[in-house]
């Protein structure tokens, strides 16, 4: 009778041990699983991020040309009036005035 107890808590310690080894399994996979889940969150993430600097820095690109445009077609007006040296004068002097505050950031939207 001893043996046969013996036998049975032999059996059920191996059966405990298989589960014990099929959970710890198990658990490694699903975290895996999870690791491979993130991994690609992170990756989507970071394609969101590359494509909305792409779209600001064609908008401000843009921006830029947009600006350089204005301040070329202010000095060739104060080229085509003829007053005198484009250098001289209020007009010059307003087109330098709006160049620098936008290279300085400080020209209001």
């Amino acid at each position: 009778m001893a043996t046969l107890l013996l036998a049975d808590l032999e059996q059920a310690e191996l059966e405990s041990r298989a589960r014990r080894l099929a959970a710890q399994s198990e658990s490694d996979r699903r975290l895996a699983a999870a690791h491979v889940g993130a991994a690609e969150i992170v990756l989507a993430g970071e394609r969101e991020v590359d494509t909305a600097l792409a779209v600001l820095r064609e908008r401000y690109g843009e921006a830029a040309d947009a600006e350089i445009a204005t301040a070329h077609a202010e000095f060739a007006d104060l080229v085509a009036r003829g007053d005198g040296h484009p250098a001289m004068g209020p007009g010059f002097d307003a087109a330098v005035a709006t160049i620098v505050a936008a290279v300085l950031g400080e020209r209001e939207a």
